[in-house]
């Protein structure tokens, strides 16, 4: 009869061979130790992760001061636009100044008041003023002229006043013309403005007038 041998786990301290009352045969297998885990290993691993939380902190706040960086150059570009708007609306010329607006050039070549009186004006006048222009059309359509300039007397509109020459007609494109527009001044004003606005534009130039 065949014996059969039994394994059992064994300590270092037990014998290598021994026997069962039946005659079976002990065979002690050694345990193999658990490997320990290298703590060094662990703490290379936990030190690559640090790094990479503290790289996406740190990308997330700069992207913030770009953002915020962006944004303040943007309203600090606004701001110097809208005040170079407000210094152009708020810059006044002088009688022989060229301005283009809308596609318009306007150069006022003269301010004077005249002697002339037309028999036949309903408007009250103290004195006539006469302001000599050029205009060319820059743009591609026809425009009407005559009604783009105004004058005021201490910020009140004065009235047109009929004269020769004056100038109200239709400009053809890539055209120019001369002609004058006569303004009827009440009293005497301390300040006397012309007015430069293209039809429908909304765009204008203004100009300080002292009469000749």
């Amino acid at each position: 009869m065949a014996r059969k041998d039994k394994e059992v786990v064994y300590s270092s301290e037990q014998g290598r061979e021994q026997y069962t009352e039946n005659g079976e045969r002990i065979v002690y297998v050694e345990r193999q130790p658990k490997k320990k885990k290298n703590p060094f290993l662990i703490g290379c691993l936990g030190l690559l992760l640090l790094m990479i939380l503290l790289g996406a902190c740190v990308a997330a706040m700069g992207g913030g001061n770009d953002n915020e960086n962006s944004s303040t150059d943007t309203k600090e570009s606004t701001s110097t636009t809208e005040k170079s708007d407000s210094k152009e609306a708020e810059k006044k010329y002088k009688i022989g100044d060229e301005v283009t607006k809308k596609n318009v050039t306007f150069k006022p070549t003269k301010a004077y008041y005249t002697d002339e009186r037309n028999e036949f004006a309903e408007t009250k006048a103290d004195k006539v003023l006469v302001v000599e222009m050029d205009i060319k059309n820059n743009g591609k359509e026809d425009i009407p002229v005559g009604t783009d300039v105004s004058a005021y007397a201490d910020g009140k509109k004065l009235e047109s006043y009929p004269i020769n020459d004056t100038l109200m007609d239709g400009l053809s494109s890539g055209r120019s013309i001369s002609g004058k527009q006569g303004f009827a001044v009440v009293g005497n004003p301390k300040e006397i403005e012309l007015e430069f606005e293209p039809f429908l534009s909304g765009e204008k130039a203004i100009y300080t007038v002292k009469p000749e």
